[in-house]
């Protein structure tokens, strides 16, 4: 799989002041840092596996600053960061507490009864 291939943002033309919304597959640093250097702006879903910045340029500490938010409907922001070679891309990430019902809710499968096929590559 190459570059063409994968979920990547590196593979969609931009232009000045297009929003880019994706999924958090798309949330590699080097596809968002291109979409901001081409002047666009984009919102990814959080990809847990990119390694975020605090401002003064340490680990931004994730789960300890989730955790305190327990009850459904408390939400968080920070400015944050993150890394493509020496590129620093800054950014904001914003976290909202979701209900027990919509935690559950988003455990079922969205279409039960394509839930039981999978598919192997």
């Amino acid at each position: 799989m190459n570059a063409l291939d994968a979920e990547n943002l590196e593979r969609f033309p931009v232009a000045a002041d297009d929003l880019i919304l994706a999924d958090r597959g798309y949330g590699h640093p080097a596809g968002v840092a291109r979409g901001r250097g081409q002047r666009g702006d984009v919102i990814v879903r959080l990809n847990s596996s990119v390694p975020l910045l605090a401002a003064h340029g340490q680990p931004f500490p994730l789960l300890p600053e989730l955790r305190p938010r327990a009850m459904a409907g408390q939400v968080g922001e920070w400015e944050v960061g993150m890394r493509t070679g020496e590129q620093r891309v800054e950014g904001r990430l914003c976290a909202l507490r979701k209900s027990q019902q919509a935690l559950a809710e988003g455990d079922r499968p969205r279409f039960p009864r394509l839930a039981r096929y999978q598919v192997l590559s």
